[in-house]
């Protein structure tokens, strides 16, 4: 019967044992998901969430499940079609209960119980395709909505509240976002993450080895945005009052973050999931199943969204992808999140190639930038200033979940067993590089604005009594 347990899964389901004695729900969960099945009980059908014990995880997906009606269906015959709460495994027969309360089932042999699973019943959040064209043609690819006027601007000015300054915003976002993947990992961390243990929730659930090397990496982080605010594009959007991402900068450009590269463009989340990275270069894949996410901002709660634009920079690489970010906090798995829908393809080298040559062998998201070096500079070396590891150390003993309480001389005593720390910063920014980035900048500033406009938009009044 394990093989049972696996569709399920595949179709977004697990199966809590479900006591005689309760129907409470929280209860249920704390036993966790069924690894088994035993004759004569019976089984809720629930939400397959990453940790299987955790009630506030499946509560966020069961509100989710409601709000989408992707409740567990049976779609049998016609007078059988109905939402089913819980199976009961018999002796001779299994059965589909509408709900725990309710007599009205469906009746099975075992003979034809693994086909019924497989066939009858619908998914939750996971879809299965032949390739990726199937894949593209059942989602919305516009990565705008229409426009408001009569002419489209890709990005618009948005004033970042309390800062004087100016965000350039995507236009009319539409509000469907993507990732593609050439291989499923569960769980999908974030870079910054992935060498971590996956119960690992603070920064105490660490061990020494572990916690150093997150630190290095935070480290670097902040290096290459301390680094960022040098550089001649940073200085010439200051001048005009703009804001800079670094952060979401330092995830598009490959460094270890808490963040996951989203993107508006369908397309462009269709060649991530077609074309690995290989020796410097992509290349398509033909073998193996890869993985389409769609995220959709309409089922996120306004006040706990995790997705941000990038917007518009000088630098080339995010405006080419239409880069966006998603938040991942300490042990999430972006897979299991209630707010991404799976789309799981076989690989063909014939559809991968057709995406490959069409973004020119990834050129076309990759163009030429002397930001891409800086980055690899700081993600490569094998130190870090003593400066910069101070001061995230002194941000992380401010944080309640970060490392409050602790001693700074025995976080860096202990860093030194991972990395060397030196007491002047190597000049990375050097003057070649400069010029490079001063060339880029000419290269872009002159057309940087003419896709930008102003929008009048509808805010919500301080006081609702005034008029």
């Amino acid at each position: 019967m394990k093989n049972i347990i696996e569709i399920f899964e595949r179709k977004g389901w697990a199966l809590y044992r479900l006591p005689e004695y309760t129907r409470d729900i929280p209860t249920v969960i704390e036993y966790g998901k069924v690894q088994e099945f035993e004759t004569g009980c019976n089984y809720l059908i629930l939400p397959l969430i990453y940790r299987d014990k955790n009630m506030q995880e499946m509560r966020t997906h069961l509100e989710v499940m409601q709000k989408t009606g992707e409740y567990p269906r049976y779609l049998g015959s016609p007078g059988q079609k109905m939402i089913i709460a819980h199976l009961h495994i018999g002796q001779e027969y299994f059965y589909l209960y509408r709900s725990p309360l309710d007599g009205y089932r469906v009746r099975g042999t075992y003979e034809n119980f693994e086909n019924t699973i497989q066939s009858a019943v619908t998914s939750y959040h996971i879809y299965y395709f032949d390739n990726i064209g199937e894949v593209l043609s059942s989602v919305n690819t516009s990565t705008q909505q229409k426009p408001t006027l009569g002419k489209q601007l890709r990005w618009e000015y948005a004033m970042e509240p309390g800062s004087g300054f100016f965000l350039l915003y995507p236009s009319e976002a539409n509000p469907v976002f993507f990732r593609g993947q050439v291989k499923r990992y569960r769980p999908c961390s974030s870079s910054i993450a992935r060498s971590l243990p996956n119960d690992a929730l603070v920064l105490s659930h660490l061990n020494e080895e572990s916690l150093s090397k997150l630190i290095i990496n935070l480290v670097k982080v902040y290096w290459f945005q301390k680094i960022l605010e040098k550089t001649p594009q940073c200085y010439w959007l200051k001048e005009r009052s703009f804001l800079m991402d670094t952060m979401a900068l330092a995830q598009h450009y490959e460094l270890s973050t808490a963040l996951l590269d989203l993107t508006q463009s369908a397309e462009v989340g269709a060649f991530f999931a077609c074309c690995k990275y290989e020796n410097g270069n992509y290349v398509p894949v033909g073998e193996g199943e890869g993985v389409f996410y769609l995220i959709d901002l309409r089922l996120m709660p306004g006040e706990n969204r995790s997705i941000n634009a990038i917007g518009q920079q000088l630098f080339p690489r995010p405006a080419e992808q239409w880069g966006w970010t998603f938040e991942l906090s300490m042990g999430e798995d972006f897979d299991a999140s209630p707010y991404v829908i799976k789309f799981i393809f076989k690989h063909s080298m014939e559809q991968s190639e057709k995406i490959f040559k069409k973004f020119n062998s990834g050129s076309t998201l990759f163009p030429d930038d002397p930001l891409k070096e800086l980055a690899n500079a700081i993600k490569n070396i094998d130190s870090v200033p003593l400066a910069h590891v101070t001061a995230m150390i002194k941000n992380l003993m401010s944080d309640e979940k970060g490392l409050m309480g602790t001693d700074m001389d025995e976080i860096i005593a202990n860093l030194r067993k991972y990395v060397i720390i030196t007491d002047n910063e190597p000049l990375l920014l050097n003057a070649d590089l400069v010029t490079r980035l001063q060339s880029a900048l000419d290269l872009r500033k002159e057309d940087f604005l003419k896709s930008v406009g102003f929008r009048l938009v509808r805010t919500q009044k301080d006081n609702e009594d005034t008029p």
